[in-house]
């Protein structure tokens, strides 16, 4: 993988000149339908950007062409793809299909996320219901990127694409990280596989982190307050709890505070506690 970045505010007109005058005619001629100057000079940039990494990875004079949804690319050459956003442009060069995204930092309305994200995102992009433009771009970004790489383009529904898919990585609402190769596999079946983990780890990755606070909390209060009582196992989203009969309704009230207590969603938490000589008989 080769990438590199460029700032447009240190190319001189007379090197725009020259990088441009390099291109197929036919690039020529798109470049001078911009009506903004910038929205020119970042295309030739990032198109001269393409040609040099290009070359280091051993493609003799590239020829840029279009392909399918506006995709660039050099027949019989390495995969490349370009960005550019701001006064910077970016491209990635590699020998298997690549896409990057290149967003600069700008105020963004809360609204265009309710278009891209899903809902397990919108809670990452607007944390204690705050929205956070910097957490949106992230998403954008990966999303961008991903529909690149695989040269859906742009009209695809971002809603039905997890943002983990770009980075091979997905969070739970605790923020811990699960890696998943599988997304970028070529393999349609371990890649539909990877997308249902993209998609549950929110869901059962929030629940397992919230089972794992829970029981941490508990064992400290059974310290804390010196009971006989021991936390024995979890079981999916059960605690076990071995404890003397006197103590067994003080270790009902513990259970129940510290498990519905342990965050505070719009959805509560509640809990049913049973009792019994044998985890059967408490069920």
């Amino acid at each position: 993988m080769r990438c590199a970045v460029l700032d447009i505010r240190t190319v001189s007109a007379a090197e725009l000149a020259r990088w441009e005058a390099a291109a197929e005619p036919e690039r020529r001629a798109r470049w001078q339908q911009f009506r903004r100057p910038d929205d020119r000079a970042r295309s030739i940039c990032a198109d001269h950007l393409a040609r040099t990494l290009l070359c280091e990875a051993g493609a003799q004079t590239p020829v840029i062409r279009v392909g399918r949804n506006g995709k660039p690319y050099v027949p019989g050459g390495p995969a490349f793809n370009c960005s550019h956003s701001g006064s910077f442009v970016c491209c990635a060069v590699h020998g298997s299909p690549v896409g990057i995204d290149l967003e600069a930092r700008r105020p963004v309305r809360a609204a265009l996320a309710a278009r891209i994200c899903t809902p397990e995102e919108l809670v990452f992009a607007a944390p204690g219901g705050v929205f956070d433009p910097l957490r949106f771009l992230q998403l954008w970004t990966a999303k961008e990127a991903w529909v690149k790489y695989t040269g859906e383009g742009l009209g695809v529904d971002f809603r039905t694409l997890p943002a983990a898919a770009a980075d091979g990585m997905h969070e739970t609402l605790f923020g811990r990280r699960r890696a998943l190769p599988e997304l970028a596999s070529s393999n349609f079946q371990v890649r539909a596989s990877g997308e249902r983990m993209a998609r549950n780890t929110p869901i059962q990755g929030t629940a397992a982190d919230i089972i794992k606070l829970a029981m941490v909390h508990v064992w400290q209060r059974l310290r804390d307050e010196k009971l006989q009582a021991r936390l024995l196992l979890q079981v999916h989203d059960e605690l076990i709890v071995e404890a003397p009969e006197e103590e067994i309704d003080e270790v009902k009230r513990i259970l129940k505070e510290e498990m519905e207590n342990v965050v505070h969603y719009s959805v509560p938490l509640t809990t049913e506690v049973g009792v019994g000589k044998t985890w059967l008989e408490a069920h």
